[in-house]
């Protein structure tokens, strides 16, 4: 009996709570821009403008581990600053004819108004939703 129930449940993925962070100032971002944001765990995301809206994926590209969070938006794709591989926020789809993908991360909008960030990645090439940004309202006196 002791068996049976030891390895019961073998196979079965763990499931955990996903585990958010705060990314303060995410709506100030500058069009077309990227900015890495550290994980917990060491890991990173690169967090892009695109359009009014914010979008997040692996700061890793396929290529060869390049900085993606440190490059631009190009001809609407997140380009990575040292070979110019390009990937879709959307989904971390190269275009095509290319067929590489990076892993997106889901944002998230909590009813303070911070952006969040999940900390786990989705598989390489999952569509994640983009977030509107918000306009900015002058500072009250």
């Amino acid at each position: 009996a002791g068996l049976h129930l030891a390895t019961r449940d073998q196979g079965a993925a763990p499931r955990q709570a996903a585990t958010w962070l705060a990314i303060p100032g995410a709506d100030a971002m500058a069009e077309g821009r990227g900015r890495v944001v550290a994980l917990p765990g060491g890991g990173r995301a690169a967090l892009f403008r695109q359009d009014g809206a914010l979008g997040a994926l692996s700061n890793f590209c396929a290529h060869q581990n390049g900085p993606l969070g440190e490059g631009r938006i190009v001809d609407g794709c997140v380009t990575c600053p040292w070979h110019g591989f390009q990937y879709r926020l959307v989904d971390g789809c190269a275009p095509p004819p290319f067929t590489e993908k990076v892993p997106t991360h889901d944002l998230r909008r909590r009813a303070d108004g911070v952006i969040e960030i999940r900390v786990s990645p989705n598989a390489p090439g999952v569509p994640t939703v983009l977030i509107p940004i918000r306009a900015h309202r002058a500072a009250e006196a």
